[in-house]
């Protein structure tokens, strides 16, 4: 079990009345979860979740290496995107005979995660 709050006299309640009911163990703050990483950043009160692996993973499979150029992912219009963010142009699509062929193989609906 994750426990998670602000409060370490809550959580600290919480893990008595456990107790009391359970036999538990306490391992401490978790590096891991459902193989997530987690990073603290006490002084901004943040906490990330990192999947590099997972993408490094789906990366592999649709053969995007980091040679590959990227860019930023559409935002809906009420969004002010500043630089070095651009928005998508026409300009910018499949050009090249090759370009297309290439996407033909690809299967959309696993590279977009439906």
């Amino acid at each position: 079990m994750l426990i998670g709050s602000n409060s370490q006299s809550a959580i600290d309640k919480l893990k008595k009345d456990l107790s009391s009911k359970f036999v538990i163990k306490d391992l401490g703050k978790a590096k891991k979860v459902l193989g997530m990483k987690i990073e603290r950043d006490r002084r901004s009160s943040k906490i990330s979740l990192m999947r590099k692996r997972y993408l490094k993973k789906v990366l592999q499979k649709f053969n995007i290496n980091s040679d590959m150029k990227y860019v930023s992912t559409p935002l809906a219009p009420y969004f002010k995107l500043k630089a070095p963010y651009f928005k998508l142009k026409a300009t910018m699509s499949l050009i090249t005979v090759e370009e297309c062929e290439y996407t033909t193989h690809v299967p959309y609906a696993s590279t977009v995660g439906i």
